[in-house]
């Protein structure tokens, strides 16, 4: 062990990657910093930190069916799992959290993804039987996850059953 081995100190070890560094690889150079051992060698091999971009996603669309259910669509990181939480709003700025739904989907290998909710079950509450009511105004917000855990999300409001595209804004 560890303990029993003799080694005492720690290496040395550099990148040139910092906190702020874009997704890339970066060389990590390792010396013997102030490691001693009686009864060994260290040797080092370069190595190389990666770090992966974060998880992108984005609403590019909303509309409402003759249904009166909603159709979701967007891009996100390809292959990742997006979370589309649906919350209807009383009257003013007041969310009724509680009568939120929720899908999930996956993004395709072209970073495409759609929730259909006239077709699409729910992971959890329930759409209204028929659809939303007319002047619902609805709160849609997009999830995804990266690989790291880094969450990347997009929240768009729509005013009314009738509104076909919904202008993006970023919250």
């Amino acid at each position: 062990t560890l303990a029993t081995s003799g080694v005492t100190g720690t290496p040395s070890c550099t990148t040139s990657a910092t906190a702020s560094s874009p997704a890339g690889s970066y060389p990590i150079t390792c010396t013997v910093g102030s490691l001693a051992a009686t009864n060994y060698q260290f040797v080092f091999v370069a190595g190389t930190l990666t770090i992966t971009p974060p998880p992108t996603v984005a609403i590019s669309r909303t509309t409402f069916g003759a249904t009166r259910m909603l159709l979701v669509q967007g891009t996100a990181t390809a292959g990742r799992q997006v979370t589309v939480t649906i919350t209807p709003r009383t009257s003013g700025a007041t969310v009724q959290a509680v009568n939120s739904v929720v899908y999930t989907t996956t993004a395709t290998n072209s970073g495409m993804w759609v929730v259909d909710t006239a077709t699409a079950t729910p992971t959890s509450g329930r759409m209204p039987a028929g659809g939303y009511p007319a002047n619902t105004m609805l709160d849609v917000m997009a999830t995804v996850q990266g690989a790291s855990g880094s969450i990347a999300t997009e929240a768009t409001t729509t005013a009314t059953l009738r509104t076909v595209f919904i202008p993006l804004t970023t919250k």
